[in-house]
Order: structure tokens, then C-alpha cells, then sequence
């Protein structure tokens, strides 16, 4: 059963909520800033190669942090719901609580320390194995 204290919780959920609401408008910027650079592209268009290749780099990162901060969505958007079924705070792996130090600094933490580097490692080992 969850140890985790009501206000505790609610310190947690409040973190939560503030980051959510800075990465809807870290997304909402960056698709605005693609768009712009999109139109950009199409009126200016590159001068020379070493234009473009920038050019595609920058686009490249946008992308890349355009994921990033997706992804983290929809890890706050799942650790909100663990809260609201009561399953916040405990491993799913293991079934042991998550240290409440953890869950501070990582908010949307979904595993225990020892199996998230487990899983990490395994995952490594297959990353390696290709």
C-alpha cells in the first residue's frame, strides 16, 4: 500500500501541474517557431549549401526537442493518473515504494531506482548487441 501522505501528494500533483502546464507552452512555442522557420524557408529559401545544411540542423534539434518535450507530457500525464488510482510512489517492477527523495526531484519517476537501472542497463545491453 502507498505510504505517500496526502500532502505529500498534493506537493507532488502541484509539481506536476506546473510542469504541464510549462511544456504545453514549450510545445506550443516550438510548433509556432517551426512554422515560422517553415514560411521562412519557402520566401527565402537557402543561399548556399552551408545554409542549408544549417538549416537542417536547426530543424533537426526543433524536432528533437519538440519529442522530447511530447514525451515528458505524456510522462506527467501518466504520473498524474498513477496518483489518482493510488499507484503513484510504488514500483511496478518490484512492488517496493519509490524513495519520496526521488520522487522530489523526479516527479514523474515510474520505477525504483534499482530497477530503473536495470532497465536502463538492458536496454543498453541491446543498443550494443545490434
Amino acid at each position: 500500500m502507498n505510504r505517500l501522505s496526502p500532502k505529500f501528494l498534493h506537493q507532488i500533483e502541484s509539481a506536476l501541474d506546473r510542469r504541464f502546464r510549462q511544456l504545453v507552452n514549450e510545445v506550443r512555442a516550438s510548433r509556432a517557431q517551426q512554422g515560422q522557420r517553415y514560411i521562412a524557408d519557402l520566401i527565402g529559401g537557402a543561399t548556399d549549401r552551408g545554409d542549408a545544411a544549417v538549416a537542417a540542423e536547426i530543424a533537426d534539434l526543433g524536432a528533437a526537442e519538440l519529442d522530447r518535450d511530447q514525451q515528458e507530457l505524456i510522462d506527467v500525464l501518466a504520473a498524474r493518473k498513477r496518483i489518482k488510482e493510488g499507484t503513484y510512489g510504488t514500483c511496478p517492477d518490484c512492488g517496493t515504494e519509490i524513495d519520496a527523495a526521488r520522487l522530489l526531484a523526479y516527479p514523474t519517476a515510474k520505477r525504483c531506482l534499482s530497477c530503473q537501472e536495470r532497465k536502463e542497463k538492458a536496454a543498453n545491453r541491446r543498443i550494443s548487441s545490434l
